[in-house]
Parts: C-alpha cells; structure tokens; sequence
C-alpha cells in the first residue's frame, strides 16, 4: 500500500471516529469533502450555527509515547484560520476507547502553532477546554463577535484592503 493511500486511510478512521463521538454526543455530523472541511455539524443541543471540523489523525504513539499532529494547510503548510474551519479535533487511534481518542480546539489555537505533541493522559483525562461543550461555546462566541463587527463595518462602511 502506498503511503498516501495509507495516509487517507488513516484519516478517513479519524473523521469516522470523530463523527461517531459528536453523534454519541446527540450532534448531528457528517464527513463532508468541501472547501478543505473534513466534518459538517448542523444539528444538536445549544448549537446556533453549523461548525465546520478539520479532523487531524495519528495511528499510534511514537516511541516516546506522546502523539505529534502537524496542524497545517494545503501543500505550502500555512496556519489554519476561522475561514479555513472552526474547531479542528485531535484522533489517537491507538486509544480503545474512542470516546476517549477524540480532542477538540478551537481554530484560534493553532493560528500561530503548526504541530502539538500530547501523550495517552491527555486524551484519558482531558482538561474541560478541550470537550466538544466547551470549544463548541467558545466557537459560537466567536462567530458571533465576527458576524457583529462585520456588521459594524457594513454599517459605518468601513472598507479593508484585501
């Protein structure tokens, strides 16, 4: 097999298992291929806006035990920002329980960092800011204050260069 076949193998599972945490979770999310956007979630308790999922997999630990995700886009690997996604969730696959080998983070947290190393412990005890409740409320709050200046803008017609 060759290894961007096993590649998106690998990636495929995570997106799967990522899928089946957020459904466990009572969310309606599908793999979507679109605009670079591994997940889709549109329905579920507290959600106000449809959340786009970039899904970073591993196979398993290297011989340090820690898991290491190269978090970047496309071929010239730049950071990820609100318009590429809006939350980006870890899979260890290695992990048993899947429950378990799913972290999420919001988009902001890798707008300047393009890989992060955890070990086992911090997908068996994962700390509160990284459980789907609290990086899904911290994603609405920010698209919020983004639709909120935007309007702003319009409103006072302030133009940006682009």
């Amino acid at each position: 097999m060759s290894k961007l076949r096993g590649e998106k193998i690998v990636g495929n599972a995570g997106e799967n298992a990522t899928v089946l945490k957020l459904s466990m979770l009572g969310y309606a999310a599908s793999t979507v291929k679109q605009d670079g956007v591994d997940i889709a979630v549109v329905g579920g308790a507290g959600l106000k806006v449809a959340q786009r999922v970039e899904v970073k997999t591993v196979l398993q630990r290297d011989e340090m035990a820690r898991y290491s995700f190269n978090i970047s886009k496309g071929s010239d690997k730049r950071y990820y920002t609100r318009e590429d996604c809006d939350i980006i969730a870890l899979v260890a696959l290695d992990i048993e329980n899947l429950q378990k080998a799913v972290l999420f983070f919001p988009v902001e947290s890798f707008t300047s960092v393009k890989s992060l190393t955890l070990t086992k412990n911090d997908f068996l005890n994962p700390s509160d800011k990284n459980e789907w409740g609290s990086v899904l409320n911290y994603s609405q709050d920010m698209m919020y204050q983004i639709l909120k200046m935007a309007k702003l803008k319009k409103e006072y017609k302030i133009y940006e260069k682009k």
